[in-house]
């Protein structure tokens, strides 16, 4: 089953990648498999943060809810947002926190 991304979507996804690489912090998008984040953002310090991109109001499947907690279980920041200025402020709130 492949996945669609909604022009929504991918409208958030792509302004806050743009923003953020304006401060200076680059990302990766993931395209390993279902169900994983949609992007990983590089923070200083050597730390990665996990995005899941939803359309507004849309929420995470079972699977993409598996694959968080797999992520989370070994220690790794993953949140989920449907709002791009929600997502900046997440970004630029990990960036002040060491």
């Amino acid at each position: 089953m492949s996945r669609i991304i909604s022009r929504a979507e991918s409208s958030i996804e792509q302004s806050v990648v743009t923003r953020a690489a304006q401060y200076g912090i680059p990302s990766i998008k993931l395209s390993i498999g279902e169900g994983w984040p949609d992007r990983v953002f590089l923070l200083p310090g050597g730390r990665v943060f996990f995005i899941e991109f939803k359309r507004p109001g849309q929420k995470p499947t079972s699977l993409q809810l598996r694959r968080q907690s797999i992520l989370r279980q070994l220690g790794f920041q993953v949140e989920v947002h449907d709002a791009a200025d929600v997502v900046f402020r997440a970004i630029l709130a990990m960036v002040a926190t060491p």
